[in-house]
């Protein structure tokens, strides 16, 4: 079993909570053999072990979700400056650096007005 991410929907996610503590392989409800996580990546910059993790993971990693209050949009004034910035860098008229240097310049301006 393979799995991209951490699932949003509750039922969904108690089965990826079962999936990702088993120690044995099993059959889940839609008939497919599950295999417990026992894999090891490596590069040449880390080594990762994927293995079955703790009900105190579990635990700890449930009450981190259970404190997100909500989320949050991208400031559509943000995005209108990058947007109003970058055209100059890809209209040829200036330099990556110095289209950086004021985009964070009125970012920095606008979050230190708004805060």
């Amino acid at each position: 079993m393979q799995v991209a991410g951490v699932p949003v929907r509750k039922d969904v996610y108690a089965a990826y909570e079962k999936y990702c503590m088993a120690t044995e392989s099993y059959t889940d409800e839609y008939g497919n053999n599950v295999e417990p996580r026992n894999e090891v990546i490596e590069s040449s910059d880390f080594v990762y072990e994927y293995k079955p993790v703790s009900q105190a993971d579990v635990d700890e990693f449930r009450k981190l979700i259970d404190s997100i209050s909500g989320c949050t949009d991208e400031d559509s004034k943000v995005t209108e400056i990058v947007k109003e910035e970058v055209s100059g860098y890809f209209s040829g008229d200036k330099s990556i650096d110095d289209v950086c240097s004021v985009i964070q310049d009125r970012i920095g301006t606008y979050i230190n007005e708004n805060k």
